[in-house]
């Protein structure tokens, strides 16, 4: 969780994913950040946080899905943080999505 202010300001979720989809794998899940909180770069220090948890726990990639038309300022981070376009890994229905991955 980010603070802004001394509040809560954003969150971040990830999870392990079967190794069907990919050996030492986890998952990035859920990346939001308050209105209020916008701007301040805590979407990068949260999924940067993220990436150095899965080094640590000795993950090979990190995989996600999101709509790039609707979360712009996520995307860009994603992309700017190395993540590149995959296959999808998941039935997720949402119409429109990217998936991405980043091999550590």
């Amino acid at each position: 969780m980010a603070t802004a202010n001394h509040e809560p300001a954003g969150f971040i979720a990830w999870r392990a994913l079967p190794a069907t989809v990919s050996p030492d794998a986890w998952e990035l899940k859920r990346l939001w950040v308050r209105p209020a909180g916008r701007g301040l770069g805590l979407g990068r220090a949260l999924t940067e946080a993220v990436l150095h948890r899965a080094i640590a726990a000795q993950r090979k990639a990190v995989f996600l899905d999101t709509a790039p038309a609707s979360m712009a300022a996520a995307n860009r981070i994603y992309l700017q943080l190395g993540f590149v376009p995959c296959a999808p890994y998941n039935d997720n229905p949402v119409e429109g999505l990217a998936y991405l991955m980043k091999t550590l």
